[in-house]
């Protein structure tokens, strides 16, 4: 008989798991981080000299290029400052992932580019104090951005900061002090902290529903507001003057009771960009102090919420019919001026019982526009 050999077992082992790692490239001086670890947080720190990358559910790996690191391999990694100095860009490959600035007692001098585009990116957040010197960019597809109250975010140097959470909210309840222009993008934006100085420009993108606040002046970059069809109120307030570099776009459904309150605390408000287009069914509500002076140019109809002002000139020009919501009213002690710029047949409709308007009306036409009826109601 032939020799038969003895049947042999297949064992089949399970493989171990791994704790997938955050991939750190260097290409002197800028670095490239790639959170490829579902879930995993960066936690940011630095003292101006060394930064810490602290990592929650992942570790820390080398990709080559990399010069004065410490810390592969485990979950803390710390690199040289001055040496990564110009470019810092935060990536994800996995889901989940999000960025967190901590409590930092020096400055982050590169620029930073955060781009968390995975469709369920988590959050970016800042706590404690963070200081940039160089432009800030940071964007998440289905997170959230936020800072705590107690915490401050500054940028120093004029680079600017770009935060964007489309369909989601920025909730910036801490201070924000922004050398260079602010751009905001979100479903809802509050920057709305009592110390905040937006010394740049500040362009709003996107909101239903926001509340803005600048210790100082404030000047408006081109913005869109999107009401849609909720009745909220969006509310920007400044100490200072509030200006504009360009157009102002505010929408809602017709028949919301949105309301656009723009409010300077001591100084004018002058919004007189040739593009401004306020929908005639948000209520602009304006208020001023003192000599202060409301002066709105819009390119449609305008509907006004509650108008306050102390003696100072309110000047209105607008392509459409000037009317009030129901409940609202007007209380100045100074001149008002209401000019229908192009169109025929526009009515002027301020109605409303509780209007005291203590200074002279006057009436205008420009580039044919043509007034039909008035009704003015004054206390």
């Amino acid at each position: 008989m032939p020799h038969r050999r003895p049947a042999r077992r297949l064992r089949i082992e399970s493989l171990e798991y791994r704790l997938a790692p955050a991939l750190f490239t260097g290409a002197v001086p800028n670095l490239s981080i790639d959170l490829n670890t579902a879930n995993e947080v960066a936690a940011f720190s630095t003292d101006g000299t060394t930064v810490t990358v602290t990592l929650t559910g992942g570790t820390a790996t080398d990709g080559g290029g990399t010069v004065g690191f410490a810390g592969f391999g485990t979950s803390t990694v710390t690199f040289p400052a001055a040496t990564y100095n110009s470019l810092i860009t935060i990536t994800d490959s996995a889901a989940g992932t999000s960025v967190a600035f901590a409590n930092s007692t020096g400055a982050y001098d590169p620029v930073i580019n955060i781009t968390l585009d995975d469709p369920a990116s988590g959050n970016i957040t800042f706590t404690g104090v963070s200081v940039f010197t160089s432009a800030v960019t940071a964007s998440t597809t289905a997170g959230f951005i936020a800072s705590d109250v107690a915490s401050s975010l500054l940028s120093s140097a004029g680079g600017g900061v770009t935060l964007s959470a489309p369909g989601h909210d920025i909730l910036l309840a801490g201070a924000l002090e922004i050398n260079g222009q602010t751009n905001l993008t979100g479903n809802v934006i509050r920057a709305d902290n009592p110390v905040n100085d937006f010394i740049g420009r500040l362009s709003l993108s996107g909101p239903a529903v926001a509340s803005i606040f600048d210790t100082n002046d404030l000047t408006l970059a081109a913005s869109i507001l999107n009401f849609g069809t909720l009745a909220q109120t969006t509310t920007i307030t400044a100490n200072g003057n509030i200006t504009q570099t360009g157009a102002l776009t505010a929408t809602a459904g017709a028949g919301t009771t949105a309301t656009l309150a723009v409010t300077s605390n001591a100084g004018s408000i002058t919004l007189t960009d040739a593009g401004n287009n306020i929908s005639n069914s948000i209520a602009l509500s304006l208020s001023v102090t003192g000599a202060n002076t409301a002066t709105v140019v819009n390119t449609v109809g305008l509907q006004l919420g509650d108008v306050a002002l102390g003696t100072g000139a309110l000047s209105l020009t607008f392509n459409g019919n000037l009317t009030q919501r129901t409940g609202t009213t007007i209380q100045t002690d100074g001149p008002v001026s209401l000019t229908v710029d192009t169109g025929a047949n526009r009515n002027i409709t301020l109605a409303n019982a509780g209007n005291r308007i203590a200074g002279p009306i006057t009436i205008a036409e420009i580039n044919g526009g043509d007034v039909r009826d008035v009704s003015i109601r004054n206390a």
